[in-house]
C-alpha cells in the first residue's frame, strides 16, 4: 500500500506523476464532447456567450466592455486575449470585426477550449505539486476529483459563461490553502506570499462573479490575527478593483444592480421588494438538498466536525489549528452560498461551493485521524475516494452521458432546418422570428451579443455587420419592429422595400402576435403567404412571402 501510495521515487513516482494526467485529460475530453454534442452556440444558447464575444472584442480594441453585470471581466479579459491570437493566426491581413462577424463561431470555440484547457492543466498542477509536496499518490488524485464532484460543475465545460471561469479559479485557489495548511514554518510576516495570493485569487473571482464572495471567509479565517485578516481584506477589495475595472465606468449602474439583487425577491433585481420570498426561497433550499445529495452529506458532516471539535472526551483539538479554522472557513463559505443561491435559483450558481467539498473533507479527515492513532490519513481516505469515484461513475457519468446523447440528438434535429437555409434560402431577404435563446441564423445572435455594447461601439459594429449582412431583418419585442442593425422597419415597409422575402419563425406565440399584419385582410389582397418548410421536432416553419 505505501509503495503506490507514498513512493515518489523511480519507475513508480514516474508511473505515479502520469497517473496524474488522467483526470486532467478526462476534463478536457469531456468539455470538447459536450461542446461537439451542442454544436453552434447560435442555433443553441446566445446568451451569454455572444455577449461575452462582443464584450471581449470591446477589450481586444482596447475599449471598456458596457457589460459589467457580473462584473465578469476575466472573461471578457480572457475573451480579448484569445480574439486577438485567434485573428493573427487565422486572418491577420483582415479587418479584426470583420473577421469575428464571419466566423463568430471559431473564435467563440477558441474561447470556451482555452477554458477548458486551462482548467485540465490547473488540475493537473494541483495533483502534481500535492503529490511532490506529501509523496502520496492518494492524497493528490483525491484532490484532483475537485470538478468530478458534482454533475453542476462538469456539466458546463462546454458554455462560455461565468461559472465556468470558477473552476480554474477555485483550484488555484485550494492550492494555496492546502499548501498553506502543509507550511508548519510560515514566517510570522504580517505580509507574506499566501496573504497575497489569497487576495488576488479572492479578488479575481468576485470580479468574475460576486456569488464568489463567500469563499473569502476560507483564507479569511485561516489567516491570524485582525492585521493581517484586515490586510487581507483591503488586498482582496484592491484585487477586485482591478480585475473588475469597468464598473468604475458604470458605478452608478453598477451599485444599482447590485442593490437591486439585494433588495428584491426576483431574478436580475426584479419581482417583489421584500428581499426574500418566504416560500420561493424554502422551496430552493429543499430543491439544493435534493439534487445536490452529496454537497449535503458533506455539509452536514463539516457541521458536525465544527460542533464536535470543543468536546473534551473527543481529543483532537491542537493549539494554532489552521486545519480548524479552514474547516470553519469552508463551513462558512458553503452555508453563505446555500443562502444567496436558495434567493434566485439556477443549479450552476452553486458551483463555487461544490467545487470546495473535497477542501473540506480532507481537512475534516485531517482533524478527526488524530484522535485514531493507529491508522493514517490514507486508510480513511480510500473509502472516501471510492465512494467519490463510484458516485462519479453511476450518477454524474450517466448523467453527462445522457445530456450529450441528448444535445448531439437535438443538433441533428435542428441541423435540419440550419442546412435547408444553407442550401435554399441563402443569400435572400429573410426575416426573423424568433423567441428563443438560438436560431438557424447567426445574425440574431450577432445582433443580441451587440446589444450588451455601448453606444459608440455599437455603431462601428453595425457598420461592418450591415456591410457584411445587409438583408436579414430580426423582430425584437423591445421595439416590436424587424431591425437590420440599427435600422428598423415595419413587416408592411419590408414587404413595400422587397416585394418578396423570405420568413422564418419558430414561435407560433410571435406568429399569433403579428397575425392581423401578416394575415389581416389587407394582406390578404396584396401578399401571398406561401408555408415553403416545417420542421414538425423543432416548430420551425419557413414561408415564401410575396
Amino acid at each position: 500500500m505505501d509503495l503506490i501510495f507514498k513512493r515518489g521515487n523511480g519507475f513508480i513516482g514516474k508511473v505515479n506523476v502520469i497517473s496524474l494526467t488522467f483526470l486532467p485529460i478526462i476534463l478536457l475530453i469531456t468539455g470538447l464532447l459536450l461542446k461537439l454534442s451542442v454544436g453552434s452556440y447560435y442555433n443553441y444558447c446566445v446568451d451569454p456567450e455572444y455577449c461575452y464575444l462582443m464584450n471581449g472584442l470591446n477589450l481586444a480594441h482596447l475599449y471598456v466592455p458596457w457589460h459589467i453585470d457580473h462584473p465578469g471581466t476575466p472573461l471578457q479579459i480572457l475573451g480579448a486575449i484569445v480574439i486577438r491570437i485567434v485573428h493573427f493566426i487565422h486572418n491577420p491581413g483582415s479587418l479584426i470585426d470583420k473577421d469575428v462577424f464571419l466566423y463568430p463561431e471559431l473564435y467563440l470555440n477558441a474561447i470556451v477550449m482555452t477554458i477548458i484547457t486551462i482548467s485540465s492543466i490547473a488540475l493537473f498542477v494541483l495533483g502534481y505539486v500535492i503529490y511532490k509536496r506529501t509523496n502520496n499518490l492518494l492524497v493528490a488524485v483525491f484532490f484532483q476529483l475537485t470538478p468530478f464532484i458534482s454533475y453542476s460543475t462538469i456539466s458546463i465545460t462546454n458554455r462560455i459563461m461565468v461559472e465556468h471561469m470558477f473552476i480554474p479559479n477555485t483550484i488555484v485557489l485550494i492550492l494555496l490553502i492546502f499548501l498553506y495548511l502543509k507550511n508548519e514554518n510560515v514566517k510570522q510576516k504580517l505580509i507574506d506570499k499566501y496573504l497575497i495570493l489569497f487576495s488576488i485569487m479572492i479578488g479575481m473571482g468576485i470580479a468574475i462573479k460576486l456569488t464568489y464572495f463567500p469563499l473569502f471567509f476560507i483564507p479569511f479565517m485561516l489567516l491570524q490575527g485582525i492585521r493581517k485578516k484586515s490586510l487581507y481584506s483591503l488586498f482582496s477589495i484592491m484585487s477586485f478593483a482591478v480585475f473588475a475595472f469597468p464598473i468604475f465606468n458604470r458605478w452608478v449602474y453598477f451599485r444599482n444592480w447590485v442593490e437591486n439583487l439585494f433588495l428584491y425577491s426576483g431574478r436580475y433585481g426584479n419581482g417583489a421588494k421584500t428581499i426574500i420570498e418566504a416560500g420561493s426561497f424554502i422551496s430552493n433550499i429543499k430543491v439544493i438538498f435534493k439534487t445536490e445529495l452529496f454537497y449535503s452529506v458533506v455539509l452536514l458532516a463539516i457541521i458536525a466536525g465544527c460542533t464536535l471539535y470543543y468536546l473534551p472526551f473527543i481529543k483532537v483539538k491542537k493549539e494554532n489549528d489552521k486545519h480548524f479554522r479552514g474547516l470553519v472557513g469552508v463551513a462558512i463559505a458553503m452555508i453563505m452560498l446555500v443562502l444567496l443561491v436558495a434567493k434566485q435559483y439556477k443549479y450552476f450558481y452553486l458551483v463555487p461551493a461544490l467545487m470546495t467539498m473535497t477542501l473540506g473533507i480532507y481537512m475534516l479527515i485531517s482533524i478527526y485521524a488524530r484522535r485514531i492513532k493507529i491508522l493514517n490519513k490514507n486508510i480513511i481516505l480510500i473509502p472516501v475516494v471510492l465512494i467519490i469515484a463510484v458516485s462519479a461513475l453511476h450518477f454524474d457519468i450517466k448523467r453527462i452521458s445522457e445530456e450529450y446523447i441528448y444535445y448531439k440528438n437535438r443538433k441533428v434535429i435542428f441541423d435540419i432546418t440550419l442546412n435547408k437555409i444553407k442550401n435554399d434560402f441563402n443569400n435572400k431577404t429573410t426575416l426573423v422570428l424568433s423567441s428563443s435563446y438560438g436560431c438557424p441564423y447567426k445574425e440574431y445572435a450577432l445582433l443580441f451579443g451587440a446589444a450588451w455594447v455601448d453606444g459608440e461601439m455599437s455603431g462601428i459594429y453595425y457598420a461592418t455587420l450591415m456591410d457584411i449582412h445587409p438583408f436579414t431583418y430580426i423582430y425584437h419585442p423591445w421595439n416590436n419592429l424587424f431591425n437590420c442593425w440599427s435600422n428598423s422597419f415595419s413587416f408592411i415597409e419590408l414587404l413595400k422595400k422587397y416585394h418578396n422575402v423570405v420568413l422564418y419563425s419558430d414561435t407560433y406565440r410571435l406568429e399569433d402576435k403579428l397575425s392581423t399584419k401578416f394575415h389581416g385582410i389587407n394582406r390578404q389582397k396584396d401578399t401571398k403567404m406561401k408555408e415553403v418548410y416545417i420542421n414538425h421536432s423543432t416548430n420551425e416553419r419557413i414561408y415564401e412571402v410575396s
